[in-house]
């Protein structure tokens, strides 16, 4: 199997992203969703989907994807899988009902099954599926990595970030079992039959290059991009890939066509003999990988109301940016002419306000939106970030402070409403930077902001700046210290280290001047007691380096060498207290290794057959599980391995009527079992048994 690298590198046949449409339309002729069109929400854990295309089929989709979210956390621990914006997928049935929600070229539909779009306020992903098909997750797979490569490394270059994509698309599990890398039969037969891009010009591509948004040469650009991108990771031998030394390249600086022919080892001319040679190979490597643990989502279904229908699309268009602003604006009218006090719809009518520079209107919109849906966490953020820029550009200090508890309440009611949407946190967290001693409950808002943004500087410092603002000198180095280890721009790890020192040194010259004015004592003592209160702060400071060093190597999953650091500190560290801190994280590590060995050795069980020995070391975990989500992933994989378990003795048992000629009682347990299946695989086989004992009676 394949070594991978520190970007995302891997990919099974399925069709082309690229779809011809028959008759595109303009933005301006494009209509409202019909009502009687029957419209669900699926959640998932992670994501939401919309969709008016097949129930089931939808469902598998968002399944799916947890799927592949789970396995790129296994292959990548150190990037970023949490989004701290909703996550929401469109998933349309056929042209005619996405091509009103797609994207533009020159006022014209692109020519294109899908896109990714994000904004403060959500990921959005848009996928066409079709009335026939059974699975649009390659298309879904696609937009998802997009998403994935935006929050962990946004300078890729055009065709690298489309090639990922695609080398993604076609992620497959069976039977416990991720696969990676499989040739796209399509891609092939077109770069087969095609002349390639001339390579300069591919790298030099981007989102408004006219062969980036054409039909035919958009075809070449997209397999020719994953045909590379396949021969950089894929075709790479031992070691780091060509792919992975590239992008390592430009995270430091390196101009991109410098940093190609440098990570690739040739020319463009060479590099496009050995792709040529490549795409017209007999062989193709992937990989295969077994899961390290059972993942299984949990999704729900429910029908959506025409009005929230309407909404959840206006607000998919007001993200695409102000020429689109004019349809969506229809939809939340539409909405309103059914339901004059929808929530949802007058907060999007609050949006266009907002954005077209109405901001007392948009401001009126979002205080009635908030009335109308209290529980509605993006009301209440609307109108929180509307008084939140109110605030700012208030004159006399009065009316600031008259705004400031409306603030706090609004940003607050949004932040527990959605505990994972951390803009919320931030502003609310923001707020309490304005006060000279800000209470506790800023500095945990901050705090929750930091740890759903741990690569903002913005926030990082503004929670320095609050504990500094209490006089917590070791909690600022520590967020100083998880700045720099989450790469933030080292301008703003200077500026909060700055704040910390200037902290550190007001407080020795305090000390000094304490000492001077106290009983008898000399300019010198003072100094030396400045001087050891200096040196006992820099082994705080070191006791903190290196425990946080600890954390980081936990997080990404180096266990082994957190714990020889850990055992370490409870022997070296400044104080007892210190010492016990380092003690409870070295138990905690420790446990949570040995729990993840048992639930490694229950998936190879399960994997096995053994499906009641696996069944005997998992129900004992879920009371020792970390933490509650843990806990739960363990109850989903025991509930999957007994609905196995069961379908299996009930099968055999079937299997032994019909053995025994007794195709009446055979029957009656089998047809249950059609919709009791824990897999479709097992729904498949199952109901040809069934049809085919039918037949035989």
């Amino acid at each position: 199997m394949n070594r991978f690298g520190s970007i995302l590198t891997g990919a099974v046949l399925a069709a082309a992203i690229v779809l011809v449409f028959s008759s595109p339309a303009d933005a301006a002729e494009a209509k409202l969703p019909k009502p009687k069109d029957r419209w669900i929400e699926v959640r998932t854990p992670n994501f939401t989907i919309f969709s008016n295309a097949n129930e089931k089929m939808t469902k598998r989709s968002g399944d799916n994807l947890e799927q592949l979210r789970a396995v790129l956390r296994g292959l990548f621990g150190g990037m970023n899988f949490s989004s701290p914006v909703p996550t929401y997928i469109f998933v349309f049935d056929d042209v005619r009902s996405f091509e009103p929600y797609g994207l533009l070229y020159e006022g014209k539909a692109k020519e294109i099954a899908g896109y990714f779009s994000a904004d403060r306020y959500a990921n959005n992903a848009a996928i066409l599926g079709h009335q026939y098909s059974t699975d649009v997750s390659s298309t879904i797979y696609h937009e998802y990595i997009h998403y994935v490569l935006s929050t962990n490394q946004p300078e890729l270059p055009l065709w690298m970030n489309e090639g990922l994509a695609e080398l993604y698309s076609t992620f497959d599990i069976e039977d416990g079992v991720a696969s990676i890398g499989y040739p796209i039969g399509n891609h092939l037969i077109w770069l087969r039959n095609n002349p390639l891009i001339p390579l300069a010009d591919l790298i030099s591509m981007d989102r408004d290059s006219p062969d980036y948004n054409e039909g035919h040469r958009r075809g070449v650009f997209y397999a020719q991009s994953w045909a590379l991108t396949h021969m950089l990771v894929m075709g790479s031998s031992d070691g780091e890939n060509r792919a992975t030394s590239y992008s390592r390249l430009l995270q430091q600086g390196v101009d991109k066509e410098q940093g190609f022919r440098q990570a690739m080892g040739g020319t463009y001319k060479e590099i496009e003999k050995e792709l040529n040679r490549y795409v017209r190979g007999s062989t193709f490597s992937y990989s295969k990988m077994p899961l390290s643990s059972e993942i299984s989502a949990t999704s729900t279904v429910t029908e959506m109301a025409y009005p929230d229908v309407l909404c959840r699309l206006g607000n998919l268009l007001t993200a695409l940016g102000p020429d689109r602003l004019e349809f969506a604006a229809s939809h939340f009218n539409a909405a309103l002419e059914i339901d004059q006090n929808f929530g949802p719809a007058i907060a999007g009518l609050g949006r266009i306000d907002e954005l077209a520079g109405r901001s007392d209107a948009a401001l009126a919109r979002y205080e009635r939106a908030a009335e109308l849906a209290p529980d509605d966490f993006m009301a209440n953020f609307l109108l929180g970030n509307a008084l939140f820029e109110r605030h700012q550009k208030a004159g006399a200090a009065e009316q600031q402070d008259e705004l400031v508890d409306r603030i706090r309440a609004s940003l607050r009611r949004a932040a527990y409403l959605r505990p994972s949407f951390a803009e919320a946190w931030s502003m609310l967290g923001t707020t309490y930077s304005w006060d000279s001693e800000p209470d506790d409950f800023g500095i945990k808002a901050m705090e929750q902001a930091h740890l759903l943004l741990p690569k903002r500087g913005d926030v990082g410092y503004n929670l320095v700046l609050l504990h500094v603002r209490r006089d917590r000198l070791e909690d600022a180095r520590n967020v100083v210290a998880r700045m720099k280890a989450a790469g933030v721009d080292e301008d703003m790890v200077r500026a909060a280290k700055q704040l910390a020192d200037n902290l550190e040194a007001s407080r020795a010259d305090t000390l000094l001047r304490i000492e001077q004015a106290d009983a008898g004592g000399s300019v010198g003592d003072a100094a030396e007691l400045a001087a050891r209160e200096a040196r006992n702060s820099a082994e705080r400071r070191e006791f903190t380096d290196r425990y946080n060093e600890a954390v980081s190597l936990i997080n990404t999953g180096s266990t082994a060498a957190a714990i020889t650091l850990l055992e370490g500190l409870v022997d070296d560290a400044p104080s007892e207290g210190q010492s016990a801190t380092a003690r409870a994280l070295l138990v905690q590590t420790r446990d949570f290794v040995s729990f993840r060995d048992e639930a490694e050795r229950a998936q190879a069980l399960a994997n096995s057959g053994e499906i009641e020995a696996a069944i005997e070391i998992l129900e004992p975990l879920v009371a020792r599980a970390p933490d509650q989500i843990q806990a739960d992933q363990i109850r989903r994989f025991l509930a999957k391995l007994h609905a196995y378990r069961d379908f299996q003795e009930h099968y055999n048992e079937a299997v032994d009527m019909v053995n025994g000629g007794d195709f009446d009682a055979a029957i009656a347990i089998l047809e249950p079992l059609v919709t009791a299946a824990p897999t479709p695989e097992l729904t498949a086989m199952t109901k040809l048994l069934l049809d085919d004992l039918k037949k035989q009676r």
